[in-house]
């Protein structure tokens, strides 16, 4: 039986990949056999070229991991660069509109005034 464990590899330009990456199991009979000398294992499970490809392993996830939040901080960046800039041109329409709103006010309250003046006069 096989153990696999799975590596994201980013291309540029493209989508990730997954490559498998097969991790052998090794039986404790087996590892037996493949000590070199007492003491020393050079078993794939616990030995040091299993270490140092766990490690290589962690690194490369890691690296991918970062990779990818790079690009959601970037899709962030993008999306929050278009709500500012849509912001900004709804600001610009309230100011618009604010001036309208007071120029409308003004003409109520001289309409007001006068119909005061009328209704004086009556």
């Amino acid at each position: 039986k096989q153990w696999y464990q799975r590596r994201v590899a980013i291309t540029a330009g493209g989508p990730p990949k997954e490559e498998p990456v097969a991790i052998p199991k090794v039986t404790s009979s087996s590892a037996s056999a493949t000590r070199s000398s007492p003491g020393r294992s050079t078993d794939v499970q616990s030995g040091p070229l299993f270490t140092q490809e766990k490690h290589r392993l962690d690194t490369d996830r890691t690296h991918d991991n970062l990779q990818q939040i790079g690009v959601g901080v970037s899709s962030l960046r993008e999306m929050a660069l278009s709500m500012g800039d849509e912001l900004e041109r709804q600001n610009q329409d309230l100011g618009k509109l604010s001036t309208e709103a007071n120029k409308a006010n003004m003409g109520v309250n001289k309409l007001n005034k006068d119909m005061n003046k009328i209704l004086a006069n009556t």
